[in-house]
């Protein structure tokens, strides 16, 4: 056997012998205390827009649409948690997500056992005795790499942080589409594992985009340690290939957006935020740190805020590693297969998220949760070749192994219980954030969104912080303008609202909300006059509309009053038969008021004032003195000193 081999070398001591299922409960149990500390942690983060309620999981699917077929199958795992457990508790979400990631440590433990048993890893003329000492040598090694991975730090990302089960649940299935085609290759009816193959590759599709390299990386696997070669890889199994595909291409197909999209997203060739030559040139120094951290991971961050790479050494010089390992792992695709699938399998489950399509977050630990299980397979086999060429007593080597393994495995688990810890002080977690990264502008907006409402005055310090940092980032403009609205500083806000116009002038939220401010100073004309910019900013716009129209009709301005015109802008609003809008009933019936239609307006004002009973709206009172008002023949004026709140009347229901 060649140094190069990947061939397990050094067995344990004679006394210890393997037995598979108390290692699998070993494995299960240690996971099970490593991560009993998440469990208390508050929803962080994006958990909120999945998970609170106006999240995506309490909405109803649109079946009419492909695209919400994406990554569908851990959206509908996180709507079983809400149904199954009656609400919002953060642990019950958080027990699913170890239980799943247990069940893919488990899953990574049978696999490198059965791929370490496979004859292309034994010599061919081993004896029954030597044939029994290769199975426990593959046993061992196989629980050291799930161990590691299980309990690694880096992980905590894909585990404690509640909506990264998308990650999970797509590893989990990536690993079972491998270990299914193993179990089918080497059963003698196959048929059952290869459609269990494709069931797990088709749950991965409907769980994360990632799997899609599902293909390329079975077939990597089939002709290192199957089949010998790629003819012969394929002439055994391609239909189980073209079955693989089917997947692929269905994802391919709900994210088309990332490669045709308008530039809206997230993530896609279109998107404004980063460029794809501007990602690529980052991803180098990303994965380097991804590397660092599977073996020192002493600095984890939540929200990293990467920046884009521009120094030459950044670009050029760390490229370089790039593609001198990329290029290892293809001469050793040819040369040594084995090790090279390992190598070329790291670079295609991170080809998704850290090559050419750019993400508008250049980088995310959560990526690293497949992946890093290939760097503790390598890592965990080139120290059994060290131990094994050290002169030791044979009796030993096995002995040295275990403590090795459990001082490791020690050393990671307390450092995520430790990372677990963070995870339950929602400040904490992202003051590291703002530590690792002053520039960083979204931690700061957490932060402040969590002391608005019990201090404001906290919150804006933090928003002004960030702005000292990123002045030119608009959204951090409307936060501070809704912030300093209440404080009631009318003033600040205001300019907080031109800035954010100023620097984003299709941004329709800081026109309507200046509209609204300036029509409760009474400076109709400049209301109306943001009301217009916001309708230009998005033509359209229900709620622009809406504003500008409810001006035209009941400002106290006679210069400023056009009924008939609010009538034709509200026309220009669709409405749903099934869903009444009180708003627009209420602008509507101002409208027609405005223009001497005092039929309409009480018709309009009485669907207003049943639908505010039917809903027990707070302003039901107001709605039935508006029926009498257009009842009496008169029209309704809003008056400066009524306005006491900063949105218009027709959106305070």
């Amino acid at each position: 056997m060649s140094s190069t081999s990947i061939e397990p070398a050094v067995a344990p001591p004679p006394s210890v012998a393997f037995r598979p299922l108390p290692i699998a409960a070993l494995l299960v149990v240690v996971t099970a205390v490593v991560y009993v500390n998440s469990l208390a942690a508050p929803f962080l983060f994006d958990d909120w827009l999945f998970i609170g309620e106006d999240g995506i999981i309490r909405q109803a699917w649109k079946w009419d649409s492909w695209s919400y077929l994406n990554r569908a199958f851990a959206t509908w795992t996180l709507q079983w948690n809400y149904e199954l457990g009656r609400g919002f508790f953060p642990w019950q979400y958080r027990l699913t997500n170890v239980v799943i990631h247990i069940a893919a440590g488990l899953t990574l433990f049978g696999l490198v056992r059965r791929t370490l048993m496979l004859p292309a890893l034994r010599a061919d003329t081993i004896t029954a005795a030597r044939s029994q000492g290769e199975s426990e040598k593959a046993g061992w090694i196989a629980a050291a790499v799930a161990l590691l991975w299980l309990v690694h730090p880096l992980q905590t990302e894909s585990v404690t942080y509640v909506v990264q089960r998308y990650e999970s649940l797509m590893g989990l299935y990536f690993l079972l589409t491998l270990y299914c085609t193993v179990l089918g290759a080497q059963a003698d009816k196959p048929r059952d594992w290869y459609i269990a193959t494709l069931v797990a590759c088709c749950l991965g599709a409907l769980s994360k985009e990632v799997i899609a390299v599902a293909p390329l990386v079975v077939l990597l696997y089939d002709r290192a340690f199957l089949s010998g070669s790629w003819r012969d890889a394929w002439r055994k199994r391609w239909p189980l290939y073209l079955g693989l595909l089917l997947p692929a291409a269905f994802l391919l197909f709900v994210t088309r957006n990332f490669f045709v999209g308008d530039g809206g997203g997230s993530a896609g060739f279109a998107m404004k935020d980063v460029s794809a030559w501007e990602y690529l040139r980052s991803q180098p120094a990303v994965i380097l740190h991804y590397l660092r951290l599977s073996f020192w991971p002493d600095r984890l961050i939540l929200d990293y805020g990467w920046p884009v790479a521009e120094s030459t050494l950044a670009i050029y010089g760390l490229g370089a590693v790039i593609l001198l390992l990329l290029g290892i792992s293809v001469w050793a695709t040819w040369r040594h297969p084995k090790l090279g699938f390992l190598g070329l399998a790291f670079f295609l489950i991170l080809a998704p998220t850290s090559s050419i399509i750019p993400i508008k977050d250049l980088a995310f630990e959560h990526r690293m949760y497949l992946p890093l299980a290939i760097v503790i397979t390598l890592a965990v086999l080139a120290v059994e070749q060290i131990l094994t060429r050290i002169k030791l007593p044979k009796d030993w080597r096995g002995h040295v192994s275990l403590v090795l393994l459990a001082l490791v495995a020690g050393g990671l688990s307390l450092r995520t219980m430790l990372r677990n810890r963070d995870y339950a002080d929602s400040i904490a977690i992202w003051r590291q954030c703002i530590a690792n990264n002053p520039s960083h502008p979204r931690p700061y907006r957490v932060l402040a969104d969590a002391y608005v409402k019990q201090d404001p005055n906290v919150a804006i310090a933090f928003y002004e912080e960030a702005l000292a940092k990123n002045p030119k980032i608009y959204w951090l403009w409307i936060d501070l303008g809704n912030a300093q609205l209440k404080r009631k500083n009318t003033a600040e806000a205001v300019r907080a609202y031109e800035q954010a116009a100023l620097l984003e002038p299709k941004l329709i939220e800081a026109h309507v909300n200046l509209s609204r401010l300036r029509m409760r100073s009474g400076d109709f004309a400049g209301a109306i006059a943001a009301a217009e910019l916001a309708i230009v900013a998005k033509p359209g716009d229900a709620v622009a509309l809406k504003q500008l129209a409810w001006l035209l009709a009941t400002a106290d301005d006679q210069a400023a009053r056009d009924g008939n015109r609010a009538l034709a802008i509200l026309g220009k609003i669709p409405q749903d038969p099934k869903r009444i809008d009180i708003q627009y009933l209420e602008v509507l019936s101002a409208a027609h008021a405005e223009a001497g239609e005092y039929e309409q307006a009480v018709a309009a004002a009485e669907r207003a004032l049943a639908e505010a009973r039917r809903v027990k709206s707070r302003r039901v009172k107001e709605f039935a003195e508006r029926v009498e008002t257009y009842r009496a023949k008169q029209p309704f004026r809003m008056k400066v000193e009524s306005l006491t709140s900063t949105r218009p009347l027709a959106d305070q229901t």
